[in-house]
């Protein structure tokens, strides 16, 4: 493998932090950075923050590594942890190194 090919498959930074609707796009979580705007801007995502909820109502609020995620998407709840954030959209296997899916509580 060249170094161009791997650098293509590791565009992700540890440290920076993202626009949710960009960082939905390269996580391939939604098509396109439009849809990812159309998700913000209704308010359907929940942000955890050092334990703190809130909701984004925008689609330039800034994601960090460390936040968990919570959504409804294709009529299934996602949980997820933001591990990373990335440069630029990369492969379908390489989205999945931005985030993990979380463990989710059952309500009883």
């Amino acid at each position: 493998m060249s170094r161009r090919a791997a650098a293509q498959d590791a565009p992700a930074t540890d440290d920076a932090a993202q626009r949710i609707d960009k960082w939905l796009w390269c996580a391939r979580l939604v098509k396109t950075r439009a849809l990812g705007q159309a998700l913000a801007e209704k308010g359907k995502i929940r942000l955890t923050r050092n334990g703190a909820v809130q909701r984004i109502e925008k689609a330039h609020f800034v994601v960090r590594p460390g936040d968990r995620l919570s959504f409804m998407i294709g009529g299934r709840l996602r949980v997820l942890d933001v591990l990373r954030c990335a440069d630029r959209r990369g492969s379908a296997s390489g989205a999945g190194f931005l985030y993990s899916d979380a463990p989710q509580t059952r309500l009883e």
